[in-house]
């Protein structure tokens, strides 16, 4: 059997200012850019969230709710893998493109941090119930 477990709201707390972050961020980068689709389609991601984990009081919800613990190795997997790809755009962007390195390395830096916090989060809750 597949073992469930209801997480922490802290835990859901970091899930949700990752995505918040990662959208936000990059609506406003986006905007800043002059492409205002993608800008305006990530802001508009990020705002949802935003205000739906707000109105809703979505990580203190999802705490009470059984998860299975394949999906949340799966999803900071894939929180990972973007993380680090997220970083490679950053150290290969050509500065010819008018992209600035600085605004992509603060994203990155805020995206790693929110990550690590989150995967911190469910790596110290299972080592509790042990």
């Amino acid at each position: 059997m597949i073992e469930q477990r209801m997480l922490p709201a802290r835990f859901w707390l970091g899930v949700v200012a990752t995505l918040i972050w990662w959208s936000l961020a990059m609506g406003v980068y986006f905007l800043a850019l002059g492409r205002i689709g993608f800008g305006l389609a990530f802001a508009g991601i990020g705002t949802v969230i935003l205000l739906l984990s707000i109105a809703t009081r979505a990580p203190t919800k999802l705490e009470q709710r059984p998860v299975l613990l394949p999906s949340v190795w799966i999803m900071l997997a894939w929180f990972t893998i973007f993380t680090l790809v997220e970083l490679w755009m950053v150290v290969t962007t050509s500065p010819t493109l008018g992209i600035r390195r600085t605004y992509m390395a603060i994203h990155e830096a805020g995206l790693i941090l929110l990550v690590a916090f989150t995967i911190w989060q469910v790596a110290a809750f299972i080592r509790a119930k042990k």
